[in-house]
């Protein structure tokens, strides 16, 4: 994909008001400005871990993102109004 690959990887357990959810979250080394002014830069990829309740979380979030925001409810308007 044209990506070098994280520079570490962790696996972590979030209680959610009672519920379980893991996480994966992959370090990807920033570009550095060339001026060596001692600030760290790096990028973080925060995901639900690939579980039945990972799959769940993207689907919805999937299904937010590509719905009309009024539900589907906006009524279309004729030229006669």
């Amino acid at each position: 994909m044209g990506y070098k690959p994280p520079f570490d990887r962790h696996d972590w357990t979030i209680d959610r008001c009672g519920k379980t959810v893991e996480y994966i979250i992959d370090f990807y080394a920033g570009q550095g400005s060339g001026e060596s002014d001692g600030k760290i830069n790096f990028y973080l990829d925060v995901r639900p871990k690939l579980t039945w309740e990972g799959a769940q979380m993207r689907f919805q979030k999937w299904i937010r993102e590509w719905t009309p925001k009024d539900g589907g409810q906006t009524k279309r308007r004729s030229g006669t109004d």
